[in-house]
């Protein structure tokens, strides 16, 4: 799961042209800890989730990939 977070954080933070640094100042965290996330090399806490979603003004369930073969 680590790595999906990562993917779709870059993926959300790329769709709006956010620099790292910009995502990083507005979630109140360093640049090292969004890569690190972005890598799949850690996985986030609820807490730091929350701050990313407020910062990408997005909700913490679409930080999060559904398991695979959930059904809707």
């Amino acid at each position: 799961m680590t790595i999906a977070v990562g993917e779709r954080l870059r993926a959300m933070r790329e769709r709006r042209g956010m620099p790292i640094s910009t995502l990083a100042k507005r979630a109140g965290m360093s640049r090292t800890t969004i890569y690190q996330i972005e890598g799949g090399h850690s996985a986030p806490r609820l807490d730091i989730l929350n701050r990313l979603a407020v910062a990408l003004e997005v909700s913490v369930l679409e930080l999060i990939p559904e398991p695979a073969g959930a059904v809707a």
